[in-house]
């Protein structure tokens, strides 16, 4: 999809509308800033890439977002010791909204 709009023609959310068009993200990570990672959103996917170092040894690393709906969203790491002819996906999580309580009687 387009513009501002994402899976099941919903607008885009914050973060997505921040990450779109060839934004830089940064991460913080052992007290160190890592490399920036630059993407967009398209068709309801968000791919991240950047270079990283691993024990010495230049990586690849690449997290995706898909399958992303109002109320929940997938989010993987793949790395690639190959410059990216390969990808080892390393990490999936699932990631679904927890209704929000309704607030407890006054005792």
């Amino acid at each position: 999809m387009e513009g501002d709009r994402v899976a099941a023609n919903r607008p885009l959310t914050h973060a997505q509308r921040a990450c779109g068009g060839a934004a830089v993200h940064d991460r913080i990570s052992g007290g160190r800033l890592d490399p920036p990672v630059v993407s967009r959103f398209a068709d309801g996917i968000g791919i991240f890439e950047c270079g990283d170092v691993i024990e010495g040894v230049p990586v690849k690393v690449r997290f995706t977002w898909k399958d992303i709906t109002r109320n929940s969203a997938a989010w993987e790491q793949a790395f690639s010791f190959d410059d990216g002819a390969t990808w080892n996906t390393n990490w999936i999580t699932r990631h679904v909204r927890v209704a929000e309580e309704p607030p407890s009687p006054a005792a």
